[in-house]
């Protein structure tokens, strides 16, 4: 299994490549959780407009995204973002400092915002302040995810699609291995999967979607991963990614094995058809001919 990088590669090579003097007019991509990315070069040249548009991005900057960002990038964020998008940077061309480390900060725009919330709630904890009873975030078109301090702890809640019911089956299966590993590692998440119907924890909470192809990941953090705050964000925001990533390994690694099992059962029926019969006869005025 692999962990999924935080930071987008496409728009940290296109940073490096505004620092290198490659100036590019105009990039559209995208990455997980249905974000676009925009980059865009200044007319002089000398400035790059990194803008960002998420469905999830007015829900995490009221949830400590605004202050979050602001404390990340300073002056590089815009008050007033590009049409059409959510979050704007401005990157200067002429930049001090190491180039590389300042592209890599940019390329974990989307990282930084979705970490904000998790951060927020850690940050509080720790300095014992109130917290409203559960943070909901709606990040995807049919897809959200809460947030929930419980006494020390803190449960995050996956509230996750699944278009396809084989992917159910196969997510508790993977979900299982999480349940499992607490039998000999106390120090890590408590994992639990729920289909259809929602967990106690969202009981009263507006909005929660319910049905046979949702289902509910609770993952359970406990105070000394708080105080990992930053590498426990990193973990978290990208579980509902890892989650699928590996399901669809799954998925191809079966058809994988079942396409190299029908190619081998086909061989040893090749091998099982019998040899044609030649067979020589004899005709009634005494002359010879083959039989196939």
């Amino acid at each position: 299994m692999i962990l999924l990088e935080t930071a987008n590669k496409i728009l940290y090579e296109e940073v490096i490549a505004h620092f290198g003097g490659d100036h590019r007019t105009l990039s559209t991509f995208a990455d997980f959780d249905g974000v676009k990315f925009n980059t865009r070069s200044s007319d002089d040249k000398q400035q790059l407009f990194v803008s960002i548009s998420f469905k999830g991005s007015q829900d995490l900057l009221k949830n400590g995204g605004a202050t979050y960002l602001k404390a990340v990038y300073g002056a590089m964020l815009q008050a007033k973002p590009e049409q059409g998008y959510d979050i704007t940077l401005v990157v200067d061309a002429n930049a001090s400092g190491d180039k590389e480390q300042l592209a890599n900060k940019v390329a974990n725009l989307k990282r930084n915002l979705m970490a904000a919330p998790f951060l927020m709630v850690f940050e509080a904890m720790e300095a014992k302040k109130p917290l409203p009873e559960t943070i909901t975030i709606d990040y995807r078109t049919d897809e959200s995810f809460y947030i929930k301090p419980q006494g020390d702890n803190v449960t995050v809640i996956f509230d996750i699609h699944f278009k396809d019911a084989d992917d159910v089956i196969l997510s508790k299966i993977f979900l299982q291995a999480f349940v499992d590993v607490r039998k000999t590692m106390t120090s890590v998440p408590s994992v639990t999967f729920s289909q259809k119907d929602p967990p106690l924890e969202l009981k009263g909470v507006k909005g929660v979607r319910a049905g046979v192809a949702h289902g509910f990941v609770s993952i359970t953090l406990f105070p000394l991963h708080l105080k990992r705050a930053q590498e426990t964000a990193d973990l978290i925001q990208t579980f509902r990614d890892y989650l699928h990533y590996h399901i669809k390994c799954s998925k191809g690694y079966m058809h994988t094995s079942m396409r190299n099992r029908v190619d081998s059962l086909i061989q040893v029926l090749n091998r099982a058809k019998p040899e044609p019969v030649n067979t020589v006869k004899r005709t009634f005025k005494g002359k010879f001919f083959k039989q196939s």
